[in-house]
């Protein structure tokens, strides 16, 4: 009976040892290993395949030109809606699954 006493009472300072441990983590907000990597290792997207090197404006234009055949576009207000459009569909699943805590509005 003596020695059910003495377990209990080290599992209780064993159980307050760990909270008070809780306790501190959550008072200097020191996030665990795993949290900091996800946080901090992020892919760089800045440097991707696409990437453009020019030294002007002008360079920069002349690789951006896709086609010089293509028509001139009269109304290019017309098409903002639906460009717009596909720049979501194609954006917003990749946002969704990089930063999973931001709301739409964000």
């Amino acid at each position: 009976m003596e020695a059910e006493l003495i377990r209990r009472r080290e599992e209780e300072r064993a159980a307050l040892a760990k909270k008070s441990e809780e306790a501190k983590k959550k008072q200097t907000r020191v996030a665990a290993k795993e949290e900091y990597e996800k946080m901090v290792l992020v892919s760089n997207m800045n440097r991707g395949d696409s990437l453009i090197e020019a030294r002007t404006v002008d360079e920069a234009l002349a690789k951006m030109t896709v086609a010089d055949n293509l028509p001139v576009d009269r109304h290019p207000e017309k098409r903002l809606k639906a460009s717009f459009k596909a720049f979501e569909e194609a954006e917003i699943p990749r946002l969704k699954e990089e930063k999973p805590g931001l709301t739409h509005t964000q």
